[in-house]
């Protein structure tokens, strides 16, 4: 297969599977976007995956709908119980991953870095060996990875934006959310963990040209 990145990039070839691809062509496109918007990424990321802009006031409202329509298809326990006894929270989440064939694995054995890039934050869901690998069994870490394992086994065939926008909606706080004095605070830190954490690290591990032109 031919390289991805473009020549005008200056970069060297990378072979990647065609899944790939596709996730590099969308983020290529955002990219080539904000070159000739000028917007700001976290609005072009927001509306790339959503149809909404950050500055739209209708974006909460499509969060916390989202995040209730996705926590009913993935089967996820209530939030309040997370708050209320974690263990038991784990348990059900744990209970989830079996009843899927999903493994999880909170050992060191797991190398922590793909393509020689460390991993984001050193969690992982890993598509050949349908594990989880988490450094330690959190709630809100072994859930945002039970939800890729899910969307792995399920065949919906995701882009990786998508993919990270669910896991990450799933968790958002809506009362925060509502709050007038709170909102634009979590919006921000709501995009900057999916652009600039999990996507850009994705970007890089995988060999992709970064689509906001941000150096990692």
């Amino acid at each position: 297969m031919e390289s991805i990145v473009p020549k005008d990039e200056g970069a060297s070839d990378v072979i990647i599977d065609p899944h790939a691809q596709r996730n590099f062509d969308a983020a290529w496109n955002f990219r080539q976007a904000r070159l000739e918007s000028k917007r700001h990424p976290s609005s072009l990321l927001s509306e790339y995956v959503t149809g909404i802009p950050l500055e739209d006031a209708n974006l909460a409202n499509r969060l916390i709908a989202d995040k209730a329509r996705l926590r009913k298809h993935y089967g996820l326990p209530d939030l309040s119980l997370r708050v209320s006894n974690p263990a038991q929270y784990i348990e059900i989440l744990q209970q989830i991953a079996g009843a899927n064939k999903i493994g999880i694995n909170t050992t060191t054995e797991y190398p922590w870095k793909r393509n020689n890039v460390p991993l984001a934050t050193g969690n992982c869901y890993d598509e050949k060996t349908k594990t989880i690998y988490l450094k330690t069994l959190q709630p809100t870490s072994l859930e945002h990875e039970l939800i890729h394992a899910l969307q792995d086994i399920s065949g919906a065939n995701l882009n990786i934006e998508t993919m990270e926008y669910e896991a990450y909606v799933c968790n958002v706080n809506t009362k925060k959310l509502l709050d007038p004095d709170e909102h634009s605070d979590v919006l921000g830190v709501f995009w900057g963990q999916i652009g600039f954490v999990s996507l850009a690290g994705y970007y890089q591990e995988e060999g992709f040209v970064n689509p906001w032109g941000t150096k990692i």
